[in-house]
């Protein structure tokens, strides 16, 4: 896995933290509007029984969207622990903006106070230490 392969898990993982919340959210809503169910023969009648169905099965999905948003935030910690390495704090704060952020290149120049072509520059600088870490990391 190259060193961009690796910091590009970050962004994916923010991402995919940020939809997980966003449905965890949606599915307690739901649960909160649950008021009466039908039972299956359409008869009308309220199913005493249907809020502990509903709340019973958001709380599967939310354990296992919690399992999820655990291992993604594992995954989210490694890349950080790499991009500590990295001892330059400008290089540093570049990959924590475009990997753990998930920033444009635009923002990341704008944030740093450089034009984009200097921080293309800086990124592969910060690429090449970050492939030297993860073969450290690999070898040992």
């Amino acid at each position: 896995m190259t060193a961009k392969e690796f910091l590009e898990q970050g962004k994916f993982a923010e991402i995919r933290i940020n939809a997980l919340q966003e449905r965890l959210k949606v599915l307690r809503s739901q649960a909160e509007r649950v008021t009466q169910i039908y039972n299956s023969t359409g008869s009308g009648q309220r199913d005493p029984h249907a809020r502990a169905t509903v709340i019973g099965k958001i709380i599967d999905t939310e354990n296992v969207l919690t399992e999820e948003y655990n291992a993604l935030l594992s995954t989210q910690n490694k890349i950080i622990d790499v991009i500590f390495k990295v001892t330059d704090p400008t290089l540093q704060t570049l990959l924590e903006l475009r990997y753990i952020c998930g920033k444009r290149w635009h923002e990341i120049a704008e944030t740093l106070y450089r034009d984009e072509r200097n921080v293309y520059k800086l990124h592969n600088k910060a690429l090449l230490i970050i492939e030297k870490e993860l073969t450290q990391i690999e070898q040992a």
